[in-house]
Formats: C-alpha cells, structure tokens, sequence
C-alpha cells in the first residue's frame, strides 16, 4: 500500500487508525466511534489485489458511512497484503489459502473482541470478491466453534459480495493464464485481456486499468474459479447467521442470471434464519467502486442495524423461535 493513499485516506476522515491484531501478524485500520454502545463492530475483508484501504476510499468508504451512524468499523489485510504475515501457500495450489486465511482472520478476530468489543452486541463479517469466500469459510468455522460452545466472539451477521458459485469461463482462463509463481504482479494485463466489465455508464473504472498495477498471491487466483468454486454451495449452506448478499449485474467473474442468484440463495437459506440476496442491475465487479455504490452502501448499513436488533431478539427474523 502506498504512503500517498494511506495519508489521503487519513486527511480524508480523522477517526481513521492504524490496527495491529495477533502481534502484528494481522494489519489493517480501524474507524473509531465514540460511545458505539451496543452497536455492532462491522469487520471488511477486501478483494484480490486490493486491500484494508479499499472499503475506506473519501467519497465511497463503507467503513466511513457505518461510523456516520454509529457503528465501529475494522479493515483487515488479508495475510500477504501489506504487512500481514504470508501463509506461503504454493504457486500451482487452487484449494489451499481461503480456509487457512479464514482461520487467521478467526484468530484475529478473537483478538480483536476482546479489545474493542465493550458493549457491541456482536461483530458482522463483510466480504468483498475473495474477501466475500473469505468470510463465507469464516462463517462456517465459527458456526462449528459454535456447536460446540467453543467460539471465542459472537458473529450476528455476514455481508458476501462480488462473489458467487457459478464462475465465467474467461475468470478461469485469466487466472490459470497467469504467471506460475507464488506472487504475481503481472496480473493487470490479463484483467485487461480477458475482462468484459460491463459498460462505462456502471462502473468508475476497472481493475487494472490506467496502468494500475495488480498484485495477488497466484493461489488465490486458482482457488476463486478452483476450491471454492467445487464448495461454494456446501459452504453457503453451513451459514447459521444473518446473510446481506450481492453480486453485481455485470460481474465478470460470475455467472449472474436468476437461476445462479438463486440457487446461491437456496444453498444460504438452508441454515441462515435470514437470507436478503441478490443481483445489483447496473453494477459490475466491485459494486461499491460504481454508481450504485453509494445506495448499497446505505442498505450495507441497514443490514447491520437489523442485526444488531436481531442480536438482542432472534424472534424479529427467525421463526423457528416463535
């Protein structure tokens, strides 16, 4: 992460920290809100290339919106990017980072409840792209911690977008076209290549574009159209939580028709006692990077104030406890 960004993110909103989880094997931000009471603490894993900086963006910061009403944000980077400790997973691997780094971010999270949590009602995990399997592993192991009384911090809710089950042939060429190295910062022209991300009107721009360098740990690439692709529905199915989720109409990484919006919802519905998903017409890859950012941000904030209601009384959406 640049230095230029960080201090324009900083300039940009005061309440904006430096977090360190796990002895610093975990970095990230932290957009502080004083006397947050009960109110939930909202955690971001970002996506492929991007970072903890990427959901704090002036003008389109989901963290920076949540504190608006409220409501403590958390901005981790995931392990490999910027400062947070590499799992050193092989180049040729496509099933071996995501639920490895869920169990990192697991440990973090641990942490952080017990420095931050206070009188917060609970955390809601929020995923974008990679960030949002991330977090859907996430949630499956807490809810198996859960079974069992061996959770260490209550999870209320999860918010997946940019992510789906159902991958585009062109998202499995790109990634399995990219340099066979563990980390590969070659990646932009072959986002450029193989792309189609939809047309100008819905989007600001693109990954990659302008000469903007990506860079992402190779395995990760492999496993968003290899593992996780082979599991996604299994592990949707496992989420015992709340569920706010979105992929965007003209994504390209995903297949996005009613029938795959759908059948993703059905595989949450199976053990979440809420499930509000579903296809932004209008927006590509990165939903909060385009036009319709800023009014899904607003329903991002929704989300966790009915969570936090629900925290307090499961019966306001689970009807198995009527």
């Amino acid at each position: 992460m640049s230095e230029e960004i960080v201090a324009m993110i900083k300039q940009a909103d005061s309440r904006i920290e430096d977090l360190s989880l796990l002895d610093g094997r975990v970095t990230g931000f932290r957009v502080r809100v004083e006397d947050a009471g009960d109110a939930p603490l909202v955690v971001y894993l970002h996506g492929g290339g991007g970072g903890a900086f990427e959901c704090l963006t002036p003008g389109r910061s989901a963290l920076g919106t949540a504190a608006d009403h409220g409501i403590p944000g958390f901005s981790l980077n995931r392990p490999g990017y910027h400062g947070s400790e590499w799992l050193g997973v092989g180049a040729t691997e496509d099933d071996a980072l995501y639920q490895p780094t869920a169990k990192v971010i697991d440990d973090a999270l641990a942490d952080l409840w017990e420095r931050f949590g206070g009188e917060s009602r609970g955390i809601v995990v929020y995923g974008a792209s990679v960030g949002g399997a991330v977090a859907i592993d996430l949630a499956r192991i807490w809810g198996e911690q859960a079974a069992t009384g061996s959770n260490r911090w209550p999870l209320i809710g999860l918010i997946a977008t940019d992510v789906g089950h159902a991958k585009t042939q062109e998202a499995f060429d790109c990634w399995n076209a990219t340099e066979v190295k563990e980390v590969v910062d070659s990646v932009a022209p072959l986002v450029q290549q193989y792309f189609d991300f939809g047309p100008d009107w819905c989007r600001f721009g693109s990954p990659g574009e302008g000469g903007r360098a990506l860079v992402i740990p190779r395995a990760e690439m492999l496993e968003i159209t290899g593992g996780w692709a082979r599991r996604a529905l299994d592990q949707a199915a496992s989420v015992t939580v709340p569920v706010l989720y979105r992929v965007g109409e003209f994504d390209p990484l995903w297949l996005t028709e009613d029938e795959h919006i759908a059948a993703f919802n059905a595989a949450l519905r199976t053990s979440s006692p809420y499930v509000d998903g579903g296809r932004v017409d209008g927006a590509s890859h990165g939903i909060t990077g385009g036009p319709r950012g800023a009014s899904c941000i607003l329903e991002f904030v929704a989300f966790l104030e009915l969570c936090r209601a629900a925290a307090k009384e499961p019966r306001l959406i689970d009807h198995s406890k009527r």
